[in-house]
């Protein structure tokens, strides 16, 4: 199985945004402070009230800008500046693992090496270390290859998607 795509500045974005993807457990923490803030702020002296309700407004506007104001402008500016991204990409599912390629050279990741993965309807994340992953556009399923069947394989070889 062997397909080839090109990432566009729109599917880095996007992707960027699957990475960021909060997990449950982190959401959980998330709502247990806010809640535990928003008691402290309620049960606290008139006069410390309104800063700790500040505060407790500042961190929600702070979270909600960065996920959805800051983490695409940034991705946006490693993009432009991110050459080799923005070739084609070749991708070939192998017994040994997955092999990528692009103008520069190739270069095969055994299923050995591969931390993790996860997925959602538009990509596929393949994680090598906790912060470097390879992007595999769903889109890319033609007939030489079929995504579902590497998602079939990384859920084999590597684990459930996280």
């Amino acid at each position: 199985m062997k397909a080839t795509f090109q990432i566009s500045e729109d599917d880095y974005v996007a992707a960027m945004n699957l990475y960021f993807r909060v997990q449950v457990k982190v959401v959980l923490v998330m709502v247990i402070v806010l809640l535990i803030l928003a008691v402290l702020a309620m049960l606290a002296p008139p006069q410390d009230r309104s800063l700790l309700f500040a505060a407790l407004a500042g961190a929600v506007v702070a979270v909600v800008l960065g996920r959805w104001v800051l983490s695409p402008f940034v991705a946006r500016k490693h993009y432009r500046k991110y050459k080799a991204i923005q070739d084609p990409i070749t991708i070939a599912l192998q017994d040994e693992g997955i092999k990528f390629a692009n103008t520069d050279g190739a270069g095969l990741i055994r299923w050995s090496k591969i931390l993790k993965w996860r997925q959602n309807e538009r990509f596929l994340l393949v994680y090598v270390m906790p912060r470097l992953y390879y992007i595999v556009p769903k889109s890319v399923g033609n007939d030489d290859f079929d995504i579902s069947v590497l998602a079939k394989a990384l859920e084999a070889r590597v684990g459930a998607e996280t």
